[in-house]
């Protein structure tokens, strides 16, 4: 599994051709990620929820509220 990391690789292209390299025949790939949306009022519900919701959730549920203040930074670059 990779989650909210495509974006930091230098090579899109190198890093998933080495997670297909050690995936097991018949192994299953899961990639979540978030981008900004294009539409305007979409792009303001999502960076609400990026800002607010999400840091709260994934502080409760983790215990690491700090990770989940970085990533709508890292979205929003």
């Amino acid at each position: 599994t990779i989650g909210f990391a495509l974006r930091n690789l230098t090579s899109i292209e190198q890093g998933l051709g080495e997670l297909l390299r050690v995936l097991k025949p018949g192994g299953v790939v899961a990639i979540l990620e978030f981008s900004r949306p294009v539409v305007p009022l979409f792009r303001r519900l999502v960076g609400f929820y990026n800002r607010y919701l999400l840091p709260w959730i994934g502080g409760v549920l983790s215990g690491s509220r700090g990770a989940y203040q970085y990533l709508p930074d890292s979205i929003s670059k």
